[in-house]
C-alpha cells in the first residue's frame, strides 16, 4: 500500500463505505483506487471504496443500487486493471461497428488504454463468493495496480 498520491480522494454514491461482519471476514477493507477515469466523474482522482483484492490486478468492490421497486440492493463487482487483449479489441471493434458505436472510436474514446475494466459475468451477491470463474478470463491483460490509504 502506498501513501496517498497527489490526486484528490473522493467518495462516489454508488460505492458505500459501511461494512458488515461477513464483508470483514471476506477481507473487504476501505481503500482508495484510481477509479476517477473509470467512473467518469473526476478524471485522475482516487475514489474511496470497500474492496477485496483478488490478485495483483483484480479487485472486488462493493456497490449499491436502488431497484425500480425502491429496494436497495448491495452487489459486488469484479474489476480488472489492464488493457484489452488483441481478441477483445477485435470484439470491441466488431460490437462498435454492429451497434453504431464506431463514432466513439473515431473520436479516440476506444478505451484500449490501461484502465479499470468490467469483467463479464463478474457481479456477485455475496462478499465471500468464489471469483475463480472470472479470474481465468483472458479478455483483459492485467497490469499491477496501486491502492492508496483511505
Amino acid at each position: 500500500m502506498r501513501a496517498l498520491s497527489l490526486a484528490m480522494t473522493r467518495t462516489v454514491p454508488p460505492w458505500p463505505l459501511d461494512t458488515t461482519g461477513e464483508e470483514n471476514e471476506a477481507g473487504f477493507r476501505r481503500v482508495a483506487l484510481s477509479l476517477g477515469n473509470f467512473v467518469g466523474a473526476y478524471p485522475g482522482d482516487n475514489i474511496e471504496v470497500m474492496a477485496r483484492r483478488l490478485s495483483e490486478f483484480d479487485v472486488l468492490i462493493k456497490g449499491r443500487i436502488t431497484t425500480r421497486q425502491g429496494e436497495t440492493k448491495v452487489y459486488y463487482r469484479h474489476l480488472r486493471f489492464g488493457y484489452p487483449s488483441a481478441r477483445e479489441k477485435i470484439r470491441i471493434l466488431w460490437t462498435g461497428i454492429r451497434f453504431g458505436y464506431w463514432r466513439s472510436w473515431l473520436r479516440g474514446h476506444l478505451g484500449w488504454g490501461v484502465d479499470w475494466q468490467h469483467v463479464p459475468h463478474g457481479i456477485y451477491d455475496h462478499p465471500s463468493d468464489n471469483c475463480s470463474r472470472t479470474l481465468s478470463w483472458s479478455g483483459i491483460v492485467g497490469v499491477r495496480f496501486c491502492e492508496y490509504a483511505a
